[in-house]
C-alpha cells in the first residue's frame, strides 16, 4: 500500500504489479576527468538524479476511474512503508481492458531521498540549505557550500523541582564511616563503597536524640534503596519507638498522629558494596514518584539558572577543502608532477599564461 497527496491506494482500490521501482536508488550525477598518463580518472559529484520508472497500475473497481485519473496527477506528497518522499504523475493516462479490470501505464517520478514520515524534522542530504536543532548542532553533509548566514531560534528553559522530597541533607559532606565511602553525588544522590568493618551509618537528617524533621499524620512513601535487605543495607527511619526500613523499592509508612523523625542509611559490618547508589527520598501519600533532590525550584533556597538561545552562543565553521579538479582539463602532461587521490604539483615554469582561481 502506499499514499499519494494524502489518499492510499487501498482507498482508491489501486495494485501496483512491481511496486520495488518506488524504491529503486537514484543516479548520482558527475564529471569524470580523465588524464594523460595517469591511470583511471578523477570524478566530480553533483547530486543526484531523480528516479523515474514505468509502473502499471490495476484498478479494481471501474466506477473509481475518474477519482484515480485525477488523483495521479501532478506533484504531491508519496508515503511508501514508513517513507515519504515527492513524487510526480506527469504522463498521459489511459486505462485499458484486461478482463474485468481496467490497468494504467503510466511514469513514476520521485526526489532522489526519503525521509521518515514519522519523523517533525527531516534529514537533509545533497542541498545547498542545511538545517539542524539541539543543544549542540552539527551540520552535516555540507562542506561544499559557502557559509553564508547563522539564524538562532528557541526556547528559554529553567531546571525544576516539585519540592515533595521531605528528606533535606543538603549540608551533607561526602566521608568514610567504618570502611564504607560514602560519595554525594551532584543530584544529592549517595554512593557507597568499600567493606564494612562495623555497621556503617551514615546520618542523613538528625543523630542520636535529635529529631528535626516533623511530620504530619498521614501515609508517606519511603523510597531510594534497591537491592538491599535487614542484613545487608538500608534506608532507615526512626520515629523514637520503631525503626521503618527501605530495603528494597519503597516503603509505605503510616503516622496516627504527627510524629518527628531521624533518617539514616545503614550498612551492616562485613558487608561489602561495590558503587551501590542510594536515592534517599520521603515524600507524602501513596502514590510513587521518580527521586528528586529535596527543596523546590525555583524558590529562594534553591535558585535555578535561566538559559536562552540567544545567549553563549559560540559558532565554529569548519569546512574541508574542495580544491577543483577542473583546472586539470587545461594542464599539459609535462606540467603536472606528484599527482595523488588528494593533491598534485604544477610546475609554472613548464606552463604559460596559466589562470587560477
Amino acid at each position: 500500500m502506499f499514499k499519494f497527496k494524502g489518499i492510499s491506494s487501498q482507498d482508491m482500490q489501486v495494485i501496483i504489479e512491481e511496486e520495488e521501482h518506488f524504491i529503486a536508488r537514484a543516479s548520482q550525477r558527475y564529471e569524470m576527468t580523465e588524464i594523460e598518463g595517469r591511470d583511471g580518472a578523477i570524478f566530480e559529484t553533483s547530486g543526484y538524479s531523480c528516479v523515474e520508472r514505468p509502473i502499471y497500475v490495476q484498478c479494481l473497481n471501474t466506477e473509481k476511474i475518474d477519482d484515480i485519473l485525477a488523483w495521479l496527477d501532478g506533484e504531491g506528497e508519496f508515503e511508501y512503508k514508513g517513507r515519504k518522499t515527492t513524487a510526480r504523475f506527469y504522463s498521459q493516462l489511459e486505462p485499458q481492458r484486461n478482463a474485468c479490470i481496467r490497468i494504467i501505464d503510466t511514469t513514476f517520478i520521485r526526489d532522489p531521498f526519503w525521509t521518515k514520515a514519522v519523523d517533525e524534522y527531516q534529514t537533509i542530504n545533497e542541498t545547498r540549505y542545511k538545517e539542524a536543532q539541539g543543544e549542540e548542532i552539527t551540520l552535516k553533509d555540507s562542506a561544499k557550500y559557502k557559509f553564508k548566514d547563522v539564524k538562532v531560534s528557541g526556547n528559554s528553559v529553567q531546571e525544576t523541582r516539585e519540592g515533595y522530597n521531605l528528606l533535606n541533607y543538603d549540608t551533607l559532606t561526602s566521608r568514610t564511616t567504618n570502611g564504607i565511602t560514602y560519595t554525594i553525588n551532584d543530584d544529592m544522590s549517595i554512593t557507597a563503597s568499600g567493606t564494612a568493618t562495623a555497621n556503617a551509618t551514615l546520618n542523613l537528617i538528625g543523630a542520636g536524640s535529635v529529631y528535626p524533621l516533623s511530620l504530619e499524620a498521614g501515609d508517606y512513601l519511603l523510597s531510594g534503596c534497591d537491592g538491599g535487605s535487614k542484613d545487608t543495607y538500608m534506608i532507615e527511619i526512626y520515629d523514637g519507638t520503631r525503626y521503618l526500613r527501605c530495603i528494597n523499592g519503597s516503603t509505605l509508612i503510616n503516622f496516627l498522629e504527627n510524629t518527628a523523625i531521624r533518617a539514616y542509611i545503614t550498612v551492616k559490618s562485613g558487608i561489602t558494596l561495590d558503587n551501590v547508589t542510594f536515592y534517599p527520598m520521603l515524600h507524602r501519600g501513596t502514590e510513587e514518584k521518580e527521586y528528586e533532590q529535596c527543596g523546590a525550584m525555583p524558590s529562594p533556597l534553591y535558585s535555578s539558572a535561566i538559559k536562552n538561545c540567544k545567549n553563549n552562543i559560540n559558532l565554529k565553521v569548519q569546512n574541508k577543502n574542495y580544491a577543483s579538479t577542473k583546472i586539470l582539463k587545461d594542464m599539459k602532461l609535462s606540467a603536472i608532477t606528484n599527482v595523488s587521490e588528494n593533491s598534485f604539483t604544477i610546475d609554472l615554469s613548464k606552463r604559460s599564461n596559466l589562470d587560477i582561481k
